[in-house]
């Protein structure tokens, strides 16, 4: 339809007033091109303004307005450049007050990928708005602190999720092409975390092309995928072992094994989380033959308990009893505290054995 929608309709889940008030659907109309998809974009875009110019909990909330942020400002070509002076202005005003916002709450009790969101919407405010130099400075000394908190040594995100391991490599990479497009020098620890990160990516894929389903990840695009690993620029094979955050790679010609050997990630990372310790992914050439179950895009709800819990993953359960309690909120409760795992390599053969104490009770 061709009239403003409802930012706002009844029954609209969580999941849903974020992806709709993110804008990262903005990609999809730039996608479609032409004229007719940018003059929508300009229609939805005046019609959130009129809505949303005041704050509200929902498409206010920091996590929410960082990914609105950085794709305005990423599509303006797009939707923007080319528009009316008076729109411009619109777009322009909104920004910055949004930008000041997301400077005086942040980090706003986020971690994580939402953590990192958050600093890329400052980061794109701060070099591509002008006179917001704080928002810029304090981009940078999130990211610092941030990096080696969240991305372990060898290369796998903390929340332990393929598909966060990917989105998160794409902000990163965003955020050095926007400071290379600024003149500005690229920390040293934003170019190593993209170097490390970028085989441990690699680690998580199947021969299909898709991601492993691990801890509330998808199997994603494979083009999507591809793009991120070229953009990242960083060589580096996949790792056999990841042991860090807690994952083995086995390949024997083309069969390979991935297999979940690490404890649940700490609480308050674990947004995400599922109860599959010890559980593992199987495929032969382009086939998958043993997978877990994957995971629901809401994270929340009877969809969440289902999926997250040990039963939809190929590992052993033990008296119909998940090996981490599956909160319906998000997150783990009870869980394993000593997950062990030992690998032996000898003439071409691997043996990997691990344990988990989540049923010791």
């Amino acid at each position: 339809p061709n009239g403003a929608p409802n930012w706002r309709p009844q029954g609209a889940g969580a999941g849903w007033l974020r992806a709709a008030h993110g804008f990262e659907w903005l990609r999809d109309l730039r996608a479609v091109g032409g004229d007719t998809a940018r003059r929508r974009a300009r229609v939805l875009v005046w019609s959130w303004l009129d809505q949303n110019g005041g704050w509200h909990a929902q498409s206010w909330a920091p996590d929410v307005l960082c990914v609105r942020l950085a794709g305005w400002i990423g599509l303006h070509d797009f939707y923007c450049a080319s528009a009316d002076d008076e729109f411009r202005a619109r777009v322009f005003e909104s920004m910055a007050r949004q930008l000041r916002h997301l400077l005086r709450v942040a980090p706003a009790k986020l971690d994580g990928e939402r953590l990192i969101g958050a600093i890329k919407g400052l980061l794109y405010g701060g070099y591509c708005l002008p006179d917001q130099d704080k928002a810029a400075r304090e981009a940078l000394r999130l990211l610092d602190k941030e990096l080696p908190r969240q991305i372990l040594p060898d290369g796998g995100h903390v929340e332990r999720n393929p598909s966060i391991q990917m989105r998160v490599l794409r902000d990163l990479i965003d955020m050095r092409a926007v400071l290379r497009v600024a003149k500005e020098e690229v920390p040293e620890t934003l170019q190593h975390a993209i170097d490390r990160m970028t085989p441990a990516l690699r680690f998580f894929r199947h021969f299909d092309g898709g991601l492993a389903l691990f801890n509330g990840g998808r199997e994603e695009e494979p083009a999507l995928i591809d793009t991120v690993l070229a953009q990242a620029d960083a060589r580096g094979r996949p790792l056999k072992s990841a042991p860090h955050t807690g994952f083995e790679r086995l390949l024997a010609g083309r069969t390979l094994v991935l297999l979940d050997t690490g404890a649940p990630p700490p609480v308050g990372l674990d947004r995400t989380a599922h109860a599959g310790t010890l559980s593992m992914e199987v495929s032969a050439n382009k086939e998958r033959l043993i997978v877990n179950c994957g995971s629901h895009p809401s994270q929340r709800g009877p969809w969440r308990a289902a999926l997250a819990g040990t039963s939809a993953h190929s590992t052993m359960v033990v008296a119909d009893t998940n090996s981490s309690e599956v909160l319906e909120k998000g997150g783990l409760g009870r869980r394993p505290t000593n997950v062990s795992c030992e690998r032996q390599e000898s003439d071409g053969a691997m043996l990997v054995v691990a344990s988990h104490n989540g049923y010791s009770k």
